[in-house]
């Protein structure tokens, strides 16, 4: 079936499809992500990782008020990139999964599930960003499953450099 990747970029891949009754099986994950369903399953409150303008804590809290607990880190096998269309008509950050161990210096920050709800509505989630599951490694390299936004394809444009001020929110965090 034809698929469409973080990326924007259109392939194929082999699929399995149910063919039974579906009746009495539960119903559909509205995320679409399974880590993401468990883990907001068995805790109301989740580590969102963060990277790009979010990574500043400063900016963090005056959006959603403090978190319970930060970790500083990264996201591996990711790299960042300017090719999110902004409102503005700017690049904003995004990443994209590059394998052989590039990093996203990130921060991870254990929140409320009234603060997740306010970055969703920030974040344009599912619109612009949608919230998915990804690998965090923290400070001593130990991995924790935790939650980051990546841009939506259809949100992609060409990456160019992003504006001074959006810059001088990254380089503060």
């Amino acid at each position: 079936t034809e698929v469409k990747l973080f990326c924007g970029e259109v392939t194929f891949a082999d699929c399995y499809f149910y063919n039974g009754p579906v009746i009495n099986y539960g119903s559909p994950i509205s995320c679409g992500d399974y880590r993401r369903y468990l883990l907001e399953k068995f805790s109301s409150y989740q580590w969102i990782t963060f990277y790009g303008s979010n990574i500043s804590s400063a900016r963090l809290s005056k959006r959603i008020g403090q978190p319970i607990d930060v970790m500083k880190g990264y996201i591996p096998n990711f790299k960042l990139v300017f090719n999110k269309l902004g409102v503005d008509s700017n690049s904003r950050a995004n990443i994209q999964f590059k394998g052989n161990d590039p990093h996203v210096l990130a921060v991870a920050y254990l929140l409320k599930p009234e603060q997740v709800s306010i970055m969703d509505n920030f974040e344009g989630e599912p619109d612009h960003y949608m919230r998915i599951s990804a690998i965090f490694r923290d400070e001593k390299n130990i991995s924790k499953i935790c939650q980051t936004y990546i841009a939506n394809p259809d949100m992609l444009v060409p990456e160019k450099v992003p504006s001074s001020d959006y810059l001088t929110h990254i380089m503060k965090g």
